[in-house]
């Protein structure tokens, strides 16, 4: 058992320190995060030795194998099935898959455009209230969309 060190750059730069067999698999490493993250199951992780991607560590073969020795810092970025979002508006309608832990501020523009919208007016984008929420919701620009549903409304007003 070695200690390495597993930096999370989307998550703020969050960090774990760890002791790990790098004769292991790095599969094994990676089920290992996923259930510390608890991401969904069709989620998964990519390691890499540098942020940059410079070095991605392969599932398949053993951390040692690869060069991870004790001390090491892996970097850990989350590879995310997008969801599939409805967005409205009375006149227009599309469908953009969205990375769960983009932000509404991310995609706005891009959103009002593709909608036919003004860029440069104020509209409100409210989280379509369908039986599982009694009232509507307003997104604001840091709502991520992380607890969203496969295909839930958002309309632009």
């Amino acid at each position: 058992m070695q200690k390495i060190t597993i930096t999370f750059p989307a998550r703020s730069g969050k960090h774990i320190r760890l002791e790990y067999n790098l004769d292991s698999l790095a599969s094994d490493l990676i089920e290992d995060l996923e259930g510390y993250l608890q991401l969904a199951e069709e989620d998964t992780l990519i390691l890499s030795k540098t942020i940059d991607f410079g070095s991605l560590i392969k599932p398949t073969q053993t951390l040692s194998s690869q060069g991870v020795v004790s001390s090491t810092t892996l970097f850990a970025f989350e590879k995310v099935t997008p969801i599939q979002l409805i967005f409205e508006t009375m006149d227009a309608k599309m469908i953009k898959d969205v990375d769960p832990w983009l932000t509404l501020g991310d995609i706005k523009y891009e959103m009002l455009v593709k909608l036919g919208l003004n860029a440069k007016a104020s509209y409100n984008f409210v989280r379509f209230a369908g039986t599982m929420r009694p009232s509507p919701q307003y997104l604001t620009d840091d709502t991520t969309f992380a607890n969203f549903y496969k295909r839930e409304v958002v309309r632009v007003v």
